[in-house]
């Protein structure tokens, strides 16, 4: 089990389960993260969070659609984690070569600090403001 908090932890532990804290990325330093290994050069235009419309992933995936053959030299990544109610991200990249779906857990080599590090635009359409998408755009402030 995993959890944010401190408090969260010893209340499981009250119960008997064992968990871990696991911080936001707000606390984490991306920079640091990454610094053993190579960043290529800005190119990416990123879109990470939930595949959802709740997150605007379609817009994401609308936007990437058009854009993606309007400049084939950037990449336009979709960086996702499994969600009960996702929307489709594959067609788009299916349809352009130069749009990657990224799925959580990430391949071997890709990491979330170096798909932010290697950003020239986070895109973040979300349609309703809660603490997790205040914590995404914290997250992406502080890798710069």
């Amino acid at each position: 089990m995993a959890t944010a908090t401190q408090h969260v932890q010893e209340q499981l532990a009250s119960g008997g389960i064992d968990a871990t804290i696991l911080r936001h990325g707000i606390v984490r330093d991306f920079r640091a993260e990454h610094a053993a290994a190579a960043l290529a050069a800005p190119h990416r235009v990123l879109f990470w969070r939930d595949p959802t419309i709740r997150n605007g992933a379609d817009v994401a995936v609308a936007a990437f659609d058009r854009l993606a053959p309007l400049f084939p030299d950037d990449s336009f990544d979709l960086a996702v984690r499994p969600h009960w109610d996702p929307i489709d991200v594959d067609e788009v990249a299916n349809a352009h070569p130069n749009v990657h779906v990224h799925r959580f857990p990430y391949a071997e080599g890709v990491t979330l600090s170096g798909l932010l590090l290697e950003s020239i635009c986070v895109v973040m359409p979300i349609r309703h403001m809660y603490i997790d998408t205040q914590m995404v755009i914290a997250e992406t402030l502080a890798a710069g």
